[in-house]
């Protein structure tokens, strides 16, 4: 089964949100997998260890199939529930957001608890430049060097991304390509090399950046 692309958050980001006193900081954070995720909310309760709740939500997979979320205290479904929607509604994938609250004195109530972390979970978002991360394996690819131009023509293109070049008899060439582009570029490089030039798939499974809008 084809993998299908990620979309996702380049970096961290932070926001903050003042709600009748209460300081609210939104943490958006690309992940992985569940064990970054565990990693990061655990970094955020050291750092924020004087805070009165570390709510927080995750959506991690292609598919949505890992989609966690917490209260951390807060009354059922005021905290992690709004801040799991605004992931979901974001469409965004492999996803941890934060939002740690320093209570200020004042009830916001369970609507105003519901509001507020769901908007600093959207600020956290907005803050963040979304990427595309295509799946993509590693390939060596050995070529002569009439046929180096046209070669590097074939993998200059959005999806493949060359990591190194070793010269030698022969130019190796190593590159990600992704999987929606492998059949492609093999067809095109044996083609315009007569069949000289091979691609040698190395078994890495990488992903490749694009900017998304």
């Amino acid at each position: 089964m084809e993998k299908q692309p990620l979309i996702t958050i380049a970096t961290a980001t932070t926001a903050e949100l003042i709600e009748k006193k209460s300081r609210f900081i939104g943490q958006a954070f690309p992940v992985n997998n569940e064990q970054e995720a565990q990693d990061q909310l655990a970094a955020i309760r050291t750092k924020h260890r004087a805070a009165r709740h570390n709510v927080y939500a995750w959506v991690i997979g292609a598919d949505n199939e890992f989609m966690r979320s917490s209260d951390d205290g807060e009354p059922a479904g005021t905290g992690g529930r709004p801040v799991l929607e605004a992931i979901k509604k974001s469409g965004l994938q492999n996803i941890m957001i934060v939002v740690t609250r320093y209570f200020g004195g004042i009830l916001l109530g369970s609507g105003g608890l519901t509001r507020a972390y769901g908007k600093a979970a959207q600020l956290a978002i907005d803050e963040a430049a979304v990427i595309k991360k295509l799946p993509a394996q590693k390939y060596a690819i050995t070529c002569s060097y009439p046929y180096l131009s046209k070669t590097e023509i074939v993998l200059n293109q959005p999806g493949i991304e060359i990591i190194d070049k070793i010269y030698g008899e022969q130019i190796g060439i190593i590159a990600a390509i992704s999987d929606q582009l492998i059949t492609k570029a093999t067809t095109n490089l044996t083609n315009l090399s007569n069949g000289t030039t091979r691609i040698d798939e190395l078994g890495e499974q990488v992903f490749i950046e694009e900017p998304y809008s």
